[in-house]
């Protein structure tokens, strides 16, 4: 039984890259992206695509507020740099308590001379419960050129996720 199992692994796997082949001609082709998280200490940090080949980083000091973040022109240079103080859009707490991650939007500017890059950056704060959602505004052309762009981030929307206030000890 095992000789005739490993007899038929060369057969599995041809038949396997001919159906693979085959339905990747068939099914729509989607590009996957990735992104990574990561807090630690009164800090914040992620990672978020701004077009399909640039990605930005975002860092969020809970000290401060600040949430700052850099975008990678296509020479491997920082070229936009982004800033905006988040502790006005949250609920006054003594010890706030963040977390933060990136999501893949594709937003319509409103009112903005810039495109908006595909990332937006969702921070929550534990103690009031609060979650906002921020834009990350963009220059397609300006990148490609080695320019970059000096904005602040783009307050969109916030929400509460939890109805009942949890006191920092």
């Amino acid at each position: 039984m095992v000789k005739r199992m490993s007899s038929n692994r060369f057969l599995w796997l041809a038949l396997g890259v001919i159906v693979g082949s085959l339905s990747s001609g068939i099914l729509p082709q989607a590009p996957l992206y990735g992104s990574a998280t990561h807090g630690q200490e009164g800090f914040a940090i992620c990672t978020g695509p701004l077009t399909d080949s640039i990605e930005g980083v975002y860092v969020l000091d809970y000290l401060t507020g600040e949430l700052r973040g850099a975008g990678l022109s296509i020479f491997g240079k920082f070229t936009s740099t982004y800033q905006y103080n988040i502790l006005k859009d949250f609920e006054a707490s003594k010890s706030p308590k963040f977390l933060m991650v990136t999501g893949v939007a594709d937003l319509r500017p409103t009112g903005q001379k810039l495109k908006m890059g595909r990332s937006v950056v969702y921070v929550a704060e534990v103690n009031s419960g609060f979650v906002a959602a921020y834009g990350v505004p963009f220059d397609p052309s300006a990148q490609s050129q080695g320019r970059g762009v000096s904005a602040s981030f783009i307050p969109l929307d916030a929400a509460k996720f939890r109805d009942v206030k949890i006191r920092p000890e």
